[in-house]
């Protein structure tokens, strides 16, 4: 849970594995900023064991995404530049 009670946070760490520095802080201002759908229930946040590296699986809507998802940027293939 994060320390404004906004959004429920879930960090799954491996068994054993110490020196995990909190990252709620982070996950939250993504959820806040993005609105994944999942933002709304419990969201987990793995611990990658060999590099402690955060990562979750979530639904982004494709509105929140922007300009990223605009394909008249996108390189065609032939094309530079």
């Amino acid at each position: 849970m994060t320390a404004k009670n906004k959004f429920k946070i879930k960090n799954i760490v491996p068994s054993g594995l110490d020196g995990v520095p909190d990252v709620d802080p982070l996950v939250e201002a993504f959820l806040e900023s993005l609105l994944p759908l999942e933002a709304s229930d419990l969201m987990h946040v793995f611990v990658d064991a060999r590099t402690k590296a955060r990562y979750c699986e979530c639904h982004i809507p494709a509105s929140k995404l922007g300009p990223a998802l605009d394909d008249r940027r996108a390189p065609r293939p032939g094309r530079t530049g």
